[in-house]
């Protein structure tokens, strides 16, 4: 499997060109609710999501172990990995934002991410501000490229950086 990281998820456009084009592509998507600790409340803007996405949500789980990173945790924070159900009902939700880089802590959930056939496909980190592909697909590419994308750092990944979803949607 091959990994690219993504360039030119900043402009509104294109991030909802994105948007559009994984959620059609997918079978899940998932969202990282972080809190500092158990008597820390998500701000209202992250709650608002959370509310408008739960008809769409097939699990939640506590985990450090998640697509984007993994923690030690040694503060004990809450991270609460949410995946959802890939619909075309849920890409007015994701639109709400203006780019890729906004799904961070405090406002909103963290690091939109992407699922197809129990593989996190697509993952990002809003505060390092990078993306990346999994594909061996060269149509994914070259469909992604149309939308404007473009992609550097093409390497072979290996089996241990793959974050595989074992509770599949």
């Amino acid at each position: 499997m091959k990994s690219y990281f993504v360039e030119g998820c900043d402009s509104k456009e294109l991030y909802q060109k994105l948007i559009r084009y994984m959620i059609a592509y997918s079978d899940s998507f998932s969202l990282t609710y972080f809190r500092h600790n158990r008597i820390e409340r998500l701000k209202r803007t992250a709650k608002r999501i959370k509310e408008k996405l739960e008809p769409y949500k097939l699990y939640a789980k506590e985990t450090t172990h998640l697509p984007s990173m993994e923690t030690l945790n040694y503060n004990s924070h809450i991270y609460e990995l949410t995946v959802y159900r890939a619909s075309a009902e849920v890409v007015s939700v994701l639109e709400e934002l203006d780019s890729l880089w906004q799904w961070d802590y405090p406002c909103y959930p963290m690091d939109l991410c992407f699922f197809k056939s129990g593989l996190a496909w697509f993952i990002s980190s809003a505060h390092e501000e990078y993306a990346i592909l999994y594909t061996d697909d060269p149509g994914v590419i070259n469909d992604l490229r149309d939308l404007g994308l473009k992609f550097s750092g093409v390497r072979e990944a290996g089996e241990d950086e793959l974050y595989r979803d074992t509770q599949k949607s």
